[in-house]
């Protein structure tokens, strides 16, 4: 048995003892297995779940959907040189952008933001043609693609 040190606090990796052949395995510590959370869809604000709250009764209001834009807009803006950026234009207000730019910052290792803009709403933008990106994730969370339109070529 090995004596515990006190004087110095386990670090986030710690030396596990296994039963392979090859000998002790780096592992996570159990405190940092505890203090890790997975996002997952629900992290995201995407909806997904079970709502108390819906009634699948209700009518639909058909004359509502003329008056938005429901499609979500791709497109690429070239900057100066070699640089673009792309922008995402309609995606809901109900939707926490926040954490949506956080997954695809993540995702896809590049930096993007919100902006607010007077006409189009909160825009995300993120650095680099990440267009065919945004449409995979989009459609992996849900969207459907008749509602997403990539613009440019």
């Amino acid at each position: 048995h090995r004596a515990v040190d006190t004087a110095h606090p386990p670090t986030a990796f710690s030396y596990m003892p296994t039963s392979d052949a090859r000998g002790p395995l780096l592992a996570p510590s159990p405190q940092v297995w505890s203090s890790r959370r997975c996002m997952d869809d629900s992290a995201l604000g995407l909806g997904g779940g079970f709502n108390p709250d819906f009634d699948d009764d209700k009518p639909d209001d058909k004359d509502d959907v003329g008056n938005k834009s429901e499609k979500i807009h791709l497109r690429v803006q070239q900057r100066n040189g070699r640089k673009s950026i792309t922008t995402v234009q309609g995606l809901s207000t109900d939707l926490d952008l926040k954490k949506i730019v956080k997954a695809v910052k993540k995702k896809y290792n590049c930096n993007g933001c919100i902006v607010d803009d007077d006409k189009m709403g909160q825009v995300l933008q993120f650095q680099g043609d990440h267009r065919d990106n945004m449409m995979t994730f989009l459609t992996e969370n849900g969207f459907p693609v008749k509602d997403i339109q990539k613009h440019g070529a």
